[in-house]
């Protein structure tokens, strides 16, 4: 039986690539497309008039230096920048080449304000760089710290739509799934046929958050195995480790 991976490319094929290395079997089935949103003005506006830059992700990170090089912008040294995640952090450092701070114990929105550098920002003009749609955490706890907080929408999602034939195929060989976003795991039980969401529901769920692990369980998913962290290596050495423990 397979595994079957939801990531956008590259990751997707990445994680195929190196599981095939424990021979692990899956598939890469990416559920969306991201592309970089086109307002440049706004982008330009509000990066040169920020004290502080928050990247939510790494594809926020990537999409808004596309658009920088676009505007022919270099990122401005006098910001503060901050990333949730490892690799949002090290996307972000490579990017604008200066010290990025994360959260020092986990990689949520709730690790990140705990950090004494966000506790006094009364008057500040912050701007968090993220995708279409998020948890409002962040701006609404920012805001109420005195700060002056906008979005820029960094990439558009555009889901890939799923066959009949693909469904068929998957229940012939899938035994596991891997899902990083409560957005992809609702848009994937969404297009579900009725006829296959017991089997949907019946199989092995990884996700890396347990906010993610609630939705799975209100759809009706009773097999999840949480991970620490939503990154390709976490998701390949969980999965490594399941397999030599025989539960995959």
């Amino acid at each position: 039986m397979s595994i079957l991976i939801t990531r956008p490319e590259p990751n997707a094929s990445a994680i195929c690539q190196a599981l095939a290395q424990f021979n692990i079997d899956a598939i890469a089935a990416p559920l969306l497309q991201l592309s970089p949103c086109e307002n440049l003005h706004q982008l330009s506006q509000a990066i040169q008039h920020s004290d502080i830059l928050i990247a939510v992700s790494e594809h926020a990170v990537h999409s808004v230096d596309l658009s920088l090089q676009r505007l022919q912008v270099h990122w401005p040294s006098q910001i503060q920048y901050f990333a949730i995640g490892d690799k949002s952090q090290k996307t972000l450092h490579n990017c604008c080449q200066r010290p990025v701070l994360c959260p020092t114990v986990g990689v949520t929105s709730e690790a990140l304000l705990e950090r004494k550098e966000l506790k006094n920002i009364a008057g500040k003009q912050i701007l968090i760089i993220r995708g279409p749609s998020g948890r409002d955490l962040l701006y609404e706890q920012l805001s109420a710290r005195g700060a002056t907080v906008q979005y820029y929408q960094a990439y558009q999602r555009h889901y890939l739509p799923i066959s009949s034939q693909q469904w068929q195929h998957w229940q012939s060989i899938i035994s596991h799934l891997v899902i990083t976003s409560g957005d992809m795991l609702n848009y994937l039980y969404q297009q579900c046929p009725k006829s296959a969401q017991n089997w949907l529901t019946d199989r092995t769920l990884w996700v890396p958050s347990e906010r993610i692990s609630e939705i799975a369980k209100a759809i009706g998913f009773n097999r999840i195995q949480v991970v620490s962290r939503a990154d390709n290596a976490t998701l390949i050495a969980a999965l490594r480790q399941a397999k030599q423990d025989g539960t995959l």
